[in-house]
């Protein structure tokens, strides 16, 4: 459980906890839409799919203890290297305008990494409206998340998937198993969600529309794929009839047979939409097979990353089970002390261990480390940048180096998920 904490700084005290009724939740939702610009019946939407749980409130002492902001926080799972760790993903973050440059937002954020760890969360995401604040927090900027627009009418395939697959809907009773299809499929990609019911509800309802899911079934009944379509009004003017955005909210596949048929029912909108909408990234396998490459990819945000517990994430997330190897760390945490350490990392065959104590001969802040974690950045990356330091001791800091490299080497780590 969360339990109110507080911290003081050279302006005011400021508390933390869960808000308390009704009327302090409606007082952080109106603090919420007006710092995210969004309107007041959107704030109530995305509070009645979050819950009252998962939302704190921060307090300043001065005139009368008001609520001076706020977030929340989403209990999920993020997969790194195969496993899930837990996540506690941040958002709806507002300050009200007159508590602005206060303090407020930075203390906030001091005290909800101490509750998170406290509670047994792992690491945490989010999507920054801002940088600096929470890499004064210790976030790091770890993955991406791109737009890729299709343009229907000029997609072409190289051939038909063939009579082998079917498309039908996806009903109420399928839900468990396009839990299971997405988990089993988003575990071999760094930084997809591990979802809970609040990221389930936004792919079936999307900001408060219903999408329409679709699966595809092999010959002997098993789901091979799905994609949940929703469309749009599009930005476009066509001068015989409206059209619309065929806005993919999510896909997955395991056979290139059923990438196929689902390339071809979004290409089958074409008479009433003129592009096709997917977040994601690039590399999404769904555009290796398209062969001429028409669609164009925008990036969009940057998440960022904070690891919690340095030591359970790191015993916590998945390892290459090809790679072995020794470094001695050096970990450097500004805010969460008890994340300054020195330990030996070991990885051999997928196992990894960790001892107190070595030579730190890698010396890395609590931002490197995240960006490092999720193969965001390379290890010579963050030297260049200075998150990263080779101890003067080391004879061989080209190995060191080239050893971290290979640890925490993997494909390019992106985030579909809003949350």
């Amino acid at each position: 459980m969360f339990s109110v904490i507080s911290v003081v700084n050279f302006m005011s005290d400021f508390t933390l906890s869960k808000p308390a009724d009704d009327r302090e939740m409606s007082r952080f939702l109106d603090i919420c839409s007006l710092a995210l610009h969004f309107p007041r019946d959107m704030a109530d939407r995305f509070a009645a799919i979050t819950g009252r749980e998962a939302f704190r409130v921060v307090r300043s002492s001065t005139n009368g203890n008001p609520i001076v902001g706020g977030l929340a926080i989403h209990d999920m799972g993020q997969f790194f290297g195969g496993k899930s760790l837990r996540m506690g993903g941040i958002g709806a973050v507002g300050i009200a305008p007159e508590f602005r440059a206060s303090g407020a937002a930075t203390q906030m954020m001091t005290l909800v990494l101490r509750d998170m760890r406290d509670s047994g969360f792992l690491i945490s995401s989010l999507y920054p409206a801002t940088v600096p604040l929470y890499r004064r927090a210790g976030y790091e900027v770890a993955g991406s998340r791109y737009e890729i627009t299709i343009p229907i009418r000029q997609m072409r395939l190289e051939k038909r998937s063939g009579d082998a697959h079917r498309i039908d809907r996806i009903a109420e009773a399928d839900r468990q198993r396009i839990v299971e299809f997405y988990t089993a499929a988003a575990r071999h990609t760094p930084g997809l969600l591990d979802r809970r019911e609040f990221s389930w509800k936004r792919v079936y309802e999307p900001r408060g529309d219903k999408a329409q899911g679709y699966k595809v079934l092999n010959a002997a009944g098993t789901i091979e794929g799905y994609a949940f379509l929703l469309q749009k009004d599009s930005p476009h003017v066509h001068a015989q009839a409206p059209l619309f955005q065929l806005l993919v909210n999510d896909v997955q596949f395991a056979t290139p047979a059923a990438g196929m048929r689902l390339l071809e029912l979004i290409r089958q909108h074409q008479s009433v939409c003129d592009t096709a909408i997917l977040y994601g990234s690039p590399d999404h396998p769904l555009l290796a097979l398209i062969p001429e490459r028409t669609f164009t990819a925008r990036h969009q945000f940057h998440w960022m990353l904070r690891i919690l517990d340095v030591r359970k994430a790191l015993e916590g997330r998945g390892w290459n089970a090809c790679v072995r190897g020794e470094v001695a760390l050096d970990v450097r945490d500004d805010v969460l002390a008890e994340n300054n350490a020195k330990m030996t990392l070991s990885v051999d065959g997928g196992a990894v261990k960790l001892k107190n104590g070595g030579a730190g001969d890698a010396i890395i802040d609590i931002r490197g480390l995240a960006a490092l974690y999720t193969g965001h950045l390379s290890p010579q990356d963050l030297l260049s940048w200075g998150r990263l330091q080779i101890a003067d001791h080391v004879r061989d800091p080209q190995r060191v180096l080239e050893t971290l490299a290979a640890m925490f080497a993997g494909p390019r780590p992106w985030l579909g998920d809003m949350f």
